[in-house]
């Protein structure tokens, strides 16, 4: 069993003017899967936008993968599969299209078919994106988030905008 520390957070602090968003968070996970749950502004989003190194902590170190976020971010971001939580995709490109140059950005990948078929978008694969529900376009991101076959994944509100059995078929998925 694989007891290696893949995210490490050693009292890490972040304020934005007088709202303190992280106050000396401390926490080691390991392999396996996990998440992180809060009310709406309770610094989930915030967390793992300082996880990428896509803003700076006030205080504290992270490490994702062995990586230091505040100095190593572009090599945790090659590592990492990401779903934001308001991601914009190009309305003009067909689900398939978009996928497959995604995909082009990665040394390895996975097949844009096989990831189609596991978010449970195979139908939908010569649509326009623009043309999609909220829904199919959240499962496109988590189809996105895994294209580069990523060490470690972080889905921001995997589940937003899909309905009661989009959600648990998600979330089998992921799991």
């Amino acid at each position: 069993m694989n007891t290696k520390k893949v995210l490490s957070i050693s009292n890490v602090s972040k304020k934005f003017e007088d709202v303190i968003a992280l106050d000396k968070l401390t926490l080691d996970m390991e392999h396996g899967v996990f998440g992180l749950i809060g009310p709406n502004g309770a610094g989930k989003t915030t967390l793992l936008r300082i996880l990428l190194g896509l803003i700076q902590a006030d205080d504290g170190k992270i490490e994702v993968l062995g990586l230091d976020s505040s100095t190593e971010s572009f090599e945790i971001r090659t590592r990492v599969g990401v779903l934001h939580e308001h991601p914009i995709y190009p309305p003009s490109l067909t689900v398939k299209h978009f996928l497959d140059r995604v995909s082009k950005l990665y040394s390895t990948s996975k097949d844009s078919d096989e990831l189609l078929d596991l978010v449970g978008l195979s139908d939908a694969k010569q649509r326009k994106i623009g043309k999609l529900s909220a829904g199919m376009r959240q499962k496109l991101g988590v189809a996105q988030a895994l294209v580069g076959k990523p060490e470690m994944v972080f889905l921001d509100e995997p589940t937003s905008n899909l309905d009661v059995m989009a959600r648990r078929d998600l979330l089998n998925t992921i799991l």
